[in-house]
C-alpha cells in the first residue's frame, strides 16, 4: 500500500467494478495483513496477478476505509478527478 496525493502525477490504473454478493468474500494479504475482499474484487485481483501486470492501482474497496464515513464521503467527492488522471480505468461489470 501505497499513500500517494492525487495530485503527484504517478501513473497509476483505476479500478471499477460492481460491488458484488456482500455475503461472498474472499481474504487476501495486503501490507502483511488480511483483509476480507468481495469475491468479484478477489477475482479481478487473481486475473491481474497472473497477467505480469506491476501498475499502481487504485481500487476503492482497498484504498478508501469503507467504515470511516467521513472519509469514505470525502474520497467519493475526489472520483471524478481519480477516475479521469488515472492511466487506464478498468471497468469489471460482472
Amino acid at each position: 500500500i501505497h499513500v500517494i496525493s492525487v495530485n503527484a502525477m504517478i501513473p497509476y490504473t483505476a479500478v471499477s467494478y460492481m460491488r458484488g454478493d456482500t455475503t461472498s468474500t474472499q481474504e487476501i494479504l495486503l501490507d502483511g495483513k488480511f483483509f476480507s475482499v468481495r469475491s468479484n474484487l478477489f477475482d479481478f485481483l487473481v486475473i491481474f496477478s497472473k497477467g505480469g501486470y506491476d501498475d499502481l492501482f487504485w481500487i476503492d474497496a482497498l484504498c478508501m476505509n469503507q467504515g470511516n464515513i467521513v472519509e469514505r464521503n470525502h474520497q467519493v467527492n475526489l472520483m471524478g478527478q481519480i477516475l479521469s488522471t488515472a492511466e487506464h480505468v478498468f471497468v469489471r461489470l460482472g
